[in-house]
């Protein structure tokens, strides 16, 4: 067994010489797995499942050159993480995409379709999403491999993730807030939880992305390497959370000036105020 080190990934990186964590296809397009979770995989999610019990789900929509979330994808990640929440092999989740980018967001059809589907359609379209993404943030540890760009939905996507690992130059991002959208599957609600209220503020009114180590260093993301270490880094943190040796981060744990900060935002209202009249001046 070999040892890999990289200057911009924390953990050990262990190679086996007969079978390497290096097996992996071209791009993110998944491992070569000891054993499969066929029956999870669909026609968008393709599911491994390692002989440590990581189960590594390739992203892939079909017929987009890019991972958008089409109502087909949406629709299809209940009975995914059911599946895989069920299926006692699976100790941990690890999320990848194929493609050049992780998820670039909605997939404009279905911009149209909000479009044509009224007020109270686009209540209850995005009222439906919040139990999916909410499958998501519960249960079994689900990692998000990040790559390329990670935006609107896809950035919603790896929030309700439990932990994050992306490239360095990877980037996340709200930009429909640029068209007067505002993120509609939790994203709200889950970054200023995960980076506070002053770093969520300029994302959701400004549409601002976040690299590396931008979004290392406020909490955004959990770790950063190197995009051909991204994979590895992704299992080996995978298995270490699932032995019980990395402890998922305990969010909205603030510290310091900016700690003291955000408990005055949420007791006091002039505090508030100020801190949402500056967001205002960035747009």
């Amino acid at each position: 067994m070999h040892v890999l080190a990289h200057p911009q990934c924390p953990f050990p990186l262990y190679r086996l010489r007969r079978a390497p964590l290096a097996s992996i296809r071209a791009g993110f397009g998944g491992m070569r797995a000891m054993s499969s979770a066929a029956k999870a995989s669909t026609d968008n999610f393709k599911v491994d499942v390692n002989a440590d019990g990581i189960a590594v789900v390739t992203m892939d929509f079909k017929g987009m050159k890019v991972n958008a979330l089409a109502r087909n994808v949406v629709e299809e990640l209940p009975g995914l993480v059911d599946s895989l929440e069920a299926d006692a092999s699976v100790r941990a989740i690890v999320f990848v995409s194929a493609k050049k980018d992780f998820i670039v967001g909605a997939d404009i059809n279905m911009f149209k379709e909000l479009a044509a589907a009224g007020r109270d359609g686009v209540k209850a379209m995005v009222t439906s999403s919040h139990p999916v993404f909410d499958k998501l943030a519960s249960g079994k540890p689900k990692i998000a491999a990040i790559n390329g760009s990670c935006l609107g939905g896809g950035a919603e996507f790896a929030l309700a993730c439990h932990y994050r690992i992306a490239a360095t130059q990877a980037s996340m991002g709200f930009p429909e807030v640029m068209l007067g959208l505002l993120p509609g599957f939790g994203g709200t609600q889950r970054l200023p939880a995960l980076v506070g209220m002053q770093n969520a503020m300029p994302m959701l009114m400004t549409g601002s992305n976040k690299k590396g180590a931008q979004a290392k260093k406020m909490s955004l993301v959990d770790q950063t390497c190197d995009q051909k270490q991204l994979m590895q880094c992704a299992m080996v943190v995978a298995k270490q959370i699932a032995d019980g040796d990395l402890k998922i981060p305990k969010r909205g744990n603030f510290k310091g000036m900016y700690g003291m900060v955000e408990n005055a935002i949420k007791e006091y209202g002039f505090v508030r105020d100020y801190v949402f009249d500056q967001a205002k001046q960035q747009v």
